[in-house]
């Protein structure tokens, strides 16, 4: 369910005809609107991310390349921590608390984004 970015009311999908997905009409204004937007696109890119770290931990690991140093498990804790403020972010924002929640879920993503390179850096020898 979304709401309507004109009057503000609450909308359902409808189908719009055969082959075609889920438009969303508000029965208020009559406007149609997208449902995929700038923070679906920010999940769908932080989902491939943390994809894309599972996977290169996996092959590593299984390789032997990945050898435990500090460096190594301080990424590991900051990848949970990470995932710990996006569940935190996402939550307030779904609950519409106001605050700096952006403010978190961007250092998140920024933590995020700094493990995986030295990650990648010790794994790799870079």
């Amino acid at each position: 369910m979304t709401t309507c970015k004109k009057c503000k009311s609450k909308i359902l999908p409808k189908l719009v005809g055969a082959g075609k997905s889920a438009a969303y009409f508000c029965p208020f204004c009559g406007a149609s609107q997208s449902r995929f937007g700038l923070k679906e696109y920010y999940l769908l890119l932080i989902a491939l991310l943390l994809l894309w770290f599972a996977a290169f931990f996996n092959h590593h690991i299984g390789a032997g390349n990945v050898i435990w140093s500090p460096l190594m498990q301080k990424s590991v804790l900051l990848v949970l921590a990470s995932i710990a403020g996006f569940i935190f972010t996402f939550y307030k924002d779904l609950k519409k608390h106001k605050g700096r929640w952006k403010l978190y879920n961007f250092l998140a993503f920024i933590g995020l984004v700094l493990s995986i390179a030295l990650s990648a850096s010790q794994v790799w020898g870079l």
